[in-house]
């Protein structure tokens, strides 16, 4: 009897035995199609983003501009705010959100660049474009109306870019400080205070034209689909400057 109940056991133990070798096969089968399949999701997504990213560039065209309505042209310049216009060969206009960090960039790289290398042949006026996804772009947009009413409008612009990220952190009495208005006080009390219709104005203005986002950028009323690099606001300066006409999308 021994030996018979010892071959028994003997004989479920190596059943057992394979059944667990059988569902570990099965298992490294599952997870290794499961994996294998993974990996064909995520390349196949890989391949669709970087199509589609090269599929987008394609469509808007690098540099592009579009000819402004005359009469659309001539009230941004009426209410746009900034430098005095003057007598300047080339006008740049700049719809802005100062919370926006491509504002932030084109502002302080592309634009100020340019500035330099052009001077007083460049004239630069800005138009409030404060966008709701932006916490503190109404807000930030008041402050720079107030500055405007003392003749410090450009270089508040110019700081509250610099410490773009420091805005809802830092009181606006500091960037005013930092511009040479000596009154904060009264400075605060602006801000703080009624409402300043030409920020309404302004955004009215840009939701009527269609503007896709900040920054939006004009020159002589030729308006850039997207923002401008260096080397295509310069580009576009070039020709008007030369008396040529820059060619439309």
């Amino acid at each position: 009897m021994r030996p018979r109940l010892y071959d028994v056991v003997q004989a479920r133990f190596a059943e057992s035995e394979t059944c667990h070798q059988e569902l570990s096969v099965r298992f490294e089968s599952v997870l290794t199609t499961v994996l294998t399949a993974s990996a064909v999701v995520i390349a196949g997504t890989l391949v669709h983003r970087e199509l589609s990213g090269r599929s987008s560039a394609t469509r808007v065209p690098s540099g592009a501009v579009i000819r402004a309505d005359s009469s659309d042209w001539a009230q941004l310049q009426h209410m746009s705010i900034g430098e005095t216009p003057g007598p300047r060969p080339i006008s740049v206009i700049e719809v802005g959100d100062l919370e926006c960090p491509a504002c932030r960039g084109f502002h302080l790289g592309t634009l100020a660049n340019v500035r330099k290398k052009y001077g007083d042949k460049v004239g630069v006026r800005f138009v409030h474009f404060p966008l709701p996804s932006h916490r503190f772009s109404n807000i930030a947009a008041r402050a720079a109306e107030c500055s405007e009413r003392v003749g410090r409008f450009p270089w508040f612009v110019t700081a509250v870019y610099e410490r773009q990220d420091s805005i809802g952190l830092r009181p606006w009495s500091a960037y005013a400080s930092d511009v040479g208005i000596r009154d904060t006080a009264a400075f605060s009390r602006c801000v703080a205070g009624d409402s300043l219709p030409r920020i309404t104005e302004h955004y009215e203005t840009a939701k009527r034209l269609h503007f896709r986002g900040t920054p939006t950028v004009f020159v002589n009323g030729w308006q850039f689909d997207g923002v401008p690099s260096e080397q295509e606001l310069t580009a576009a300066i070039e020709k008007l400057l030369a008396g040529g006409t820059l060619a439309t999308k």
